[in-house]
């Protein structure tokens, strides 16, 4: 595993944790990549205040910073994973760690539904998600036709139901023993607003620079803008700050649960679905021929599961994949031992006040093993284990 793989997996094995990645930021500086580094720590810091944007006037600042380095094209260095579907033909999703948000928006956001009650949800499991709406050279891929009124490969499918959806993830479970599923709609908000609370991730308002939709309707004295009256290829707009494309506009999304009052649904790990109306299922993001306000964050759908109208994108099952996703129950330090020699890699702001903790260790002889070494600051404890030795995982927060 090179010392790159160790960060990545650090990041999804310590979920909520930012520690790897702010340790991974020092390690961008050190290796001329200042953008990026800027750019991760700007989402940590905007992932700790969501909770109470109204206390931290800050947050407009990072937001917006964030915004003008994805539109300049730089990319979050997050985990990924891409799995192969025909020659040439992959689908790639993204790590989005567990974490708390406000879902829903507040009552002063221009053009709010009475359903959107803002309210605090944790989800406790991390996920990878879609970076993207499944293309139509990905659904043509695995069931073998193309439905979409709009073609093209690198469009998204729509023209597609929900139980369509179902038979897709069915059959792309069954090609490598992978659960895949559709977000539910907590999940779907939380990686849409990536640490904002916002009406759209890009701020305030939002432009046909940055999102497929009708622009000759735009939110919030937005400027109009342009009516492309079709579907865009996937990834032509910035990203948020996960790395996932199209969040707003272009096609609506299916979510896997069914519509309700949020009264009426759980506020932490809303992982499990109980139907309550099968015929009603939830639709996000807004698309291309919805007006802006369709496309904010916070904008639920709800629409029969047989009707045909979009497309959507899928996770996979955090309990399938072969790494930890889970909370320490210390605050620890993390040194990484690889080819190079000794090396101690932790966050900036926490290097000022070692006082002894967290020493230098000598490598292994063996230098192409990547060893990981966790350093307590409480209590000043090591664990040192190899990489293919690592605890079985545990289900659940710890």
């Amino acid at each position: 595993m090179s010392e790159w793989d160790c960060f990545l997996a650090a990041i999804v094995e310590y979920g909520a944790d930012p520690t790897p990645r702010l340790i991974l930021a020092d390690w961008l500086d050190e290796h001329n990549r200042s953008d990026e580094a800027e750019l991760m720590r700007l989402h940590v810091a905007l992932l700790a205040t969501c909770c109470e944007p109204d206390k931290h006037p800050e947050r407009v600042r990072q937001q917006a910073r964030i915004v003008e380095l994805l539109a300049a094209g730089v990319r979050p260095c997050l985990p990924r994973q891409t799995i192969a579907l025909a020659k040439g033909t992959d689908m790639t999703f993204a790590w989005i760690p567990p974490g708390t948000f406000l879902m829903g928006s507040p009552p002063e956001e221009p053009e709010r539904d009475e359903d959107e009650t803002q309210h605090e949800v944790t989800l406790t499991q991390g996920f990878y998600l879609g970076i993207h709406a499944v293309t139509q050279a990905q659904w043509q891929a695995v069931m073998g036709d193309n439905p979409s009124y709009f073609k093209g490969k690198n469009r998204p499918v729509e023209q597609v139901t929900w139980e369509d959806c179902q038979e897709y993830l069915t059959k792309l479970s069954q090609r490598d023993g992978k659960r895949y599923g559709l977000p539910s709609e907590a999940e779907w908000e939380y990686a849409c607003r990536a640490g904002t609370t916002t009406p759209f991730h890009f701020g305030e308002t939002i432009s046909t620079d940055q999102a497929n939709f009708d622009g000759n309707y735009p939110y919030n004295e937005g400027a109009k803008g342009a009516y492309r009256r079709q579907t865009t290829s996937v990834g032509r707009f910035p990203p948020n700050a996960w790395g996932l494309f199209d969040m707003h506009g272009n096609v609506w999304e299916w979510c896997q649960d069914e519509y309700r009052p949020y009264g009426q649904m759980n506020t932490e790990n809303i992982l499990e679905i109980e139907d309550i109306d099968e015929n009603a299922r939830v639709l996000r993001g807004g698309s291309w021929f919805n007006y802006a306000w369709y496309c904010r964050a916070a904008s639920r759908c709800r629409y029969a599961q047989s009707n045909r109208v979009s497309g959507g994108r899928y996770l996979i099952a955090i309990a399938d994949l072969n790494c930890l996703s889970r909370r320490l129950r210390q605050p620890l330090r993390r040194t990484i031992l690889a080819d190079k020699g000794t090396r101690r890699l932790r966050p900036r702001s926490q290097r000022a006040n070692d006082r002894g903790v967290g020493q230098e260790f000598v490598a292994p002889s063996d230098k192409s093993t990547v060893h990981r070494c966790f350093v307590s600051e409480a209590l000043g404890l090591r664990k040192c284990f190899e990489d293919n030795k690592l605890p079985p995982v545990k289900e659940g927060p710890q």
